[in-house]
């Protein structure tokens, strides 16, 4: 059907196409078929990439990293991160880090720096599309909750001010050159 629909110039059909693909894999992962988000994400990526279409795949590098978080492949989890955030930061999209920082704050819980966890989860609640959003309550809000609920109440409250008063441009940054330095660390 690709080739069906390049060769007729149907560019919107196909950026459609890898569009619903992107929302299937993220059905996919709320309802636990993991290995099909994958599948789809993937395709969706390689779409897009086809087109060069560099709006939506920041969103779709970081959702594909919930998958393999949610596969315990932290490798691909944050090779995909790393994907996305340079991405993101190349083209400022419209709602700077709406992925990425629920997919670090998962990150950061599964290394075991839950403070740090719940920080990311509250900067990532700036966005009311994050806030409000049903998929990223199911894929993250409910485990860093969770992990903000063991902690200290001060010291939850404090990682959760400190979370929301955070610039969302730097905070991209910032996590790029870390997990660059870890990523080259563990590659080494």
């Amino acid at each position: 059907i690709r080739d069906l629909v390049r060769s007729r110039g149907l560019g919107d059909v196909y950026k459609r196409q890898a569009f619903t693909l992107f929302n299937l894999g993220r059905i996919d992962l709320v309802e636990g078929a993991t290995v099909s988000a994958v599948e789809r994400l993937r395709e969706s990526i390689a779409m897009l990439r086809e087109m060069n279409e560099r709006s939506l795949l920041p969103d779709v590098f970081f959702t594909l990293a919930y998958a393999y978080l949610a596969l315990d492949d932290m490798k691909q989890a944050v090779h995909n991160m790393i994907e996305g955030l340079k991405m993101a930061i190349a083209t400022e999209p419209l709602n700077p880090m709406r992925f990425e920082l629920p997919g670090m704050a998962l990150l950061l819980a599964q290394q075991g720096q839950e403070e740090r966890a719940v920080a990311f989860y509250a900067a990532a609640t700036q966005s009311p599309y994050i806030a409000h959003s049903q998929w990223f309550e199911d894929i993250a809000g409910k485990r860093i909750a969770e992990i903000a609920a063991r902690l200290p109440p001060d010291v939850a409250q404090a990682a959760e001010a400190r979370g929301q008063g955070r610039d969302l441009w730097q905070t991209a940054n910032d996590l790029l050159a870390e997990l660059e330095s870890d990523w080259d660390a563990e590659v080494s």
